[in-house]
């Protein structure tokens, strides 16, 4: 299997996972939404951001599973320089979306309902 085939079947596996199955509202002095992913992982949307968030972050996440698994898979055949360039540059790129998607949840505000599921 080529790395370019591996990294488009993991990043849509990756897409179908994190894609939103239920979706709640809370209304508890204040409005917030809630989502739980196909692979089970329910979380707070940060700033009542809905749909945007979910769906985005089902898209970002399986764009950047299929790239990190496409880099590494890459740099493990002892690429050319061309090819290892790239491929180093698209992990630095990921692990850049994932900081940012971290810094998002991490400074959106506190959710008194913690177990909505």
């Amino acid at each position: 299997m080529t790395a370019r085939l591996a990294g488009w079947l993991v990043g849509i596996v990756a897409t179908v996972l994190l894609f939103p199955i239920t979706a709640i509202s809370v209304i508890d002095g204040e409005r917030e939404e809630w989502v739980k992913t196909a692979v089970g992982w329910a979380y707070q949307v940060p700033w009542n951001l809905y749909p945007a968030i979910p769906l985005g972050l089902s898209i970002v996440g399986g764009v950047v599973a299929g790239f990190a698994t496409w880099a590494v898979l890459t740099l493990l055949r002892h690429p050319e320089r061309n090819q290892r360039t790239r491929a180093v540059a698209s992990l630095a790129l990921c692990l850049a979306v994932v900081a940012v998607v971290v810094v998002i949840f991490a400074i959106a505000p506190s959710s008194h309902s913690k177990h909505v599921f």
